[in-house]
């Protein structure tokens, strides 16, 4: 493989990985930003999916510049350590996230009395009044 050639993929791999980091630690979000549906219904969309997506683009382009490398082996080897960097960043990115929030929630519950952190009755799915009659 041609040494410049080398040094763009490795620039580029760089930049993916940062990109993919940032984009799973996400910055200022909050567990309620994942939230959808009714309120009170505590279902989220926070996949393990979204870690690997930069990963597996990368991988895409590797394959499309597949002959810039002098046999498949290579072309193999390269797009499986790039996968496992670029990938392994938006883990350790979503790691983080996630010890922070949790780190957020123990801090709220030592400074807050007991009880206010528990939901109350009027927070929660609503009751089934369609059975009364």
């Amino acid at each position: 493989m041609d040494p410049l050639l080398l040094l763009l993929l490795a620039a580029a791999t760089v930049v993916l990985t940062i990109f993919n980091y940032y984009l799973n630690y996400a910055p200022g979000t909050t567990p309620d930003d994942y939230a959808f549906g009714p309120e009170g219904a505590s279902v989220q969309c926070d996949c393990c999916l979204n870690t690997i997506i930069i990963g597996a683009i990368a991988v895409g382009a590797l394959a499309v510049s597949s002959g810039y490398f002098d046999s498949r082996i290579e072309l193999y080897a390269v797009a499986i350590v790039v996968f496992a960097v670029v990938t392994t960043a938006g883990f350790l990115g979503r790691r983080r996230r996630y010890r922070e929030w949790n780190e957020a929630i123990d801090l709220l519950e030592r400074i807050l009395p007991d009880g206010t952190m528990t939901p109350k009755k009027e927070d929660g799915p609503p009751d089934d009044d369609f059975n009364d009659y």
